[in-house]
């Protein structure tokens, strides 16, 4: 549980063993967030259930009392109307760059500004915005708390200045400088290298349009409390893959689909990531070596734990054995 005391307000939150936030009190407004995946599936009031319709991480519509509202957005995916069953308006609002309301008609639905990616208004000011892995202010154009993936991403800036064309549905890293034009779409969408051993997909994902090579992280399935170190060398694997893309001249796709990647290619790249991967962990060591006391015991300890696990699937794909791997 986390308590904040914002704007003057007292609020507290739960978060699920992923990280995901699941109970939201509001100064005394109580609502519980049910996720499906990365994906809101239900926000139940003290009074209401809205059950959202998603396609490819985007939320199209929300079923509340029997009765469907549909959203109409604009090119970021900011709710800027909502349409009830007989096609009549409820709702209708704007925003400024950095998702200030600027106004409002009607009742919407709790989600606004870069909604139907997931960007849940909290009625705060300078935590106006959650957005899974963090929250965000419209004040300041940035987020309330440091990337975990920093230093490799900006600490608190929000999608490096491009707030009109650019989102960050993770609130981990934006895809940028995106030839496509539509960098939500596949930055949401996971490619699945596997289960881990909850039957969860591993995190990270490496995508791609017209040879442009982007890197999306997603780890909301890393352990709690799994360091910035860990989750660099993570990254420094998926990046190894930016050289197996290969993009068509229309639309985005997903990089080396298993289906059209031979067996012995896709090992050979994942061996590849594996030793990159290991090789990162191993000079972490140093990093370890400058704490004191218990800081550096549990340092060590976390490294050699990932590097065991990274040394388990080298042996799973049959990768030459690293020089770590004992």
């Amino acid at each position: 549980m986390a308590t904040l005391a914002g704007d003057a307000t007292l609020n507290t939150y739960t978060y699920d063993s992923d990280g995901f936030k699941k109970v939201e009190n509001l100064g005394g407004s109580l609502s519980t967030i049910i996720w499906d995946g990365t994906d809101y599936l239900q926000v139940r009031g003290t009074s209401t259930i809205k059950t959202f319709h998603t396609v490819e991480s985007q939320m199209m519509s929300y079923i509340e009392s029997t009765l469907r509202y549909d959203f109409l957005t604009d090119q970021l995916g900011s709710i800027t109307a909502i349409m009830d069953g007989n096609q009549t308006r409820i709702f209708d609002t704007r925003y400024s760059a950095y998702g200030r309301n600027l106004w409002a008609t009607g009742t919407g639905c709790g989600f606004g500004w870069v909604g139907s990616y997931g960007y849940k208004e909290t009625g705060l000011v300078h935590m106006s915005h959650y957005v899974r892995a963090r929250h965000y202010s419209y004040v300041t154009g940035a987020w309330s708390t440091v990337d975990p993936l920093w230093p490799d991403e900006s600490a608190r800036g929000y999608v490096r200045g491009r707030a009109t064309s650019n989102v960050d549905p993770s609130g981990l890293a934006s895809c940028n400088d995106d030839p496509c034009g539509d960098a939500t779409s596949f930055c949401n969408r996971m490619w699945r290298y596997g289960n881990d051993k909850n039957g969860k997909p591993r995190q990270g994902a490496v995508l791609c349009c017209d040879g442009k090579k982007i890197t999306c992280i997603f780890d909301f399935n890393l352990p709690t409390g799994t360091s910035d170190r860990i989750k660099s060398c993570i990254r420094k694997h998926e990046e190894t893959h930016h050289s197996q893309c290969s993009c068509p001249k229309q639309g985005a796709k997903e990089c080396l689909p298993p289906d059209k990647t031979s067996l012995e290619e896709y090992i050979r790249n994942e061996c590849n990531g594996y030793a990159v991967e290991i090789d990162c962990y191993a000079n972490s060591r140093k990093e370890c070596d400058k704490l004191q006391g218990w800081q550096k015991v549990f340092c060590l300890a976390e490294i050699e734990h990932w590097i065991k696990d990274s040394c388990k699937f080298q042996t799973l794909l049959g990768c030459r054995k690293h020089k770590e791997c004992k």
